[in-house]
């Protein structure tokens, strides 16, 4: 409460207060953007009835192969107890390939988030490799669809302007994947360096490893962070990739408590409705009415976020023009 007060209200002359949006702030005029384009919650209402009525995708012989593969590789190098990875190959083999989609993760899923089992019981098993490959690649091209299906109509609503913006969708659904690949392939690039540092740290002390892996993964998280609101650049303003990278950087470093706080509300809100949809998802009709109530939820908590980029970003313009490119 004491840290809201003193955010919220700031002198800008004597006599006067200016408001600062706080965090409820930025919930509540989503949820408003969210009532002016309803129809997009049929988005994520349809992932989780899919998701939990349609058959269950699973790689089972392909990762039975890769499980094969690495316990000879293991014993070749002297491994001696391979239970956990004969546990992790065959819970791997047990996932749904459909939850593949990660692009589908920017709007929050129950299923995925609450972790409850598929009712569907039927599975479909890929025969090989190349088609449970040629799947995964299809689910996120699918998944890419839908989200800039969700994210254009909500960013166009943030900032403004008229109409559902229906021609952006594909548009914007290639500029994800651009920036997916970007994102990946940077953390590819810093990861796998890293990786084989703290494999020679561990080889002289394994408590400086322990030091080195905790330490890069908090480095992996802050650069998480700083490109969290990239996908909000290209939803409201329609900017490149690179740009959106750059303006997100900038947004955060500018406003990181505010930022960790709302993409921190946004888990914590997200999880705690999904224990609490949990009871409801026992019977059919349960379970699409915790759905239909957690597509409103995802819907409000994308607008929220957007509206946050758009008012800070607007800051930004003074100190950083470039942060306002549409380039």
């Amino acid at each position: 409460m004491w840290y809201n007060k003193a955010m919220n209200i700031r002198p800008t002359r004597p006599g006067e207060t200016k408001h600062v949006p706080s965090l409820a702030d930025f919930l509540t005029a989503g949820f408003g953007a969210f009532l002016r384009r309803p129809l997009v919650a049929l988005i994520p209402l349809l992932l989780d009835v899919w998701l939990r009525y349609g058959a269950r995708i699973a790689p089972e012989p392909f990762m039975g192969w890769v499980g094969g593969q690495l316990e000879r590789g293991a014993t070749a190098l002297g491994g001696s107890d391979l239970t956990p990875l004969r546990e992790l190959t065959s819970s791997a083999a047990q996932a749904d390939v459909r939850l593949s989609a990660v692009v589908t993760q920017q709007f929050a899923n129950l299923l995925r988030s609450s972790a409850v089992a598929p009712s569907g019981g039927v599975s479909w098993i890929p025969a090989d490799g190349w088609t449970l490959l040629g799947l995964v690649l299809a689910l996120n091209i699918g998944g890419l669809v839908a989200s800039s299906a969700l994210l254009v109509p909500l960013g166009e609503t943030v900032a403004g302007r008229q109409g559902w913006g229906l021609r952006r969708i594909l548009p914007t659904a290639w500029k994800l994947a651009q920036l997916l690949l970007l994102i990946g392939g940077l953390g590819l690039a810093l990861a796998l360096p890293l990786l084989a540092c703290i494999v020679f740290v561990f080889n002289f002390s394994p408590l400086a490893g322990q030091i080195a892996t905790i330490t890069v993964v908090l480095a992996l998280l802050v650069l998480w962070l700083m490109a969290s609101f990239s996908i909000e650049a290209i939803a409201v303003n329609n900017v490149s990739p690179l740009v959106a990278l750059y303006q997100s950087y900038n947004l955060v470093r500018a406003h990181s408590q505010t930022a960790l706080l709302l993409v921190l509300a946004a888990l914590i809100v997200g999880q705690g409705f999904a224990l609490l949809l949990r009871p409801l998802v026992v019977t059919d009709w349960g379970a699409l009415a915790a759905s239909g109530i957690y597509a409103v939820l995802s819907s409000t908590l994308a607008a929220a976020r957007m509206i946050f980029y758009r008012e800070r970003v607007v800051t930004l313009a003074h100190a950083t023009p470039v942060a306002l490119t549409h380039k």
